[in-house]
């Protein structure tokens, strides 16, 4: 009969090298495309002020005018 295996200090622990997230090559990347990701929100920033501006002007007013027809004296 065989034991089972245990894991001891000694032993790399292969199953968690496949899930870890190295957080510096995470920033790495997020550094190396940050002018990728100006760029795409000042466009998306320029299209909108441009389609803002070709917009009509609306405006909407509303009065209400009372009228007191009663006779005073």
């Amino acid at each position: 009969m065989t034991s089972p295996v245990t894991p001891n200090a000694t032993q790399p622990q292969d199953h968690l090298a496949d899930s870890d997230v190295d957080l510096r090559t995470l920033i790495a990347l997020m550094w190396r495309g940050r002018w990728t990701a100006l760029g795409i929100a000042a466009m998306a920033g320029g299209a909108a002020a441009l389609i803002m501006a070709s917009l009509p002007s609306r405006y909407d007013a509303e009065a209400q005018i009372l009228l007191d027809t009663r006779d005073r004296v």
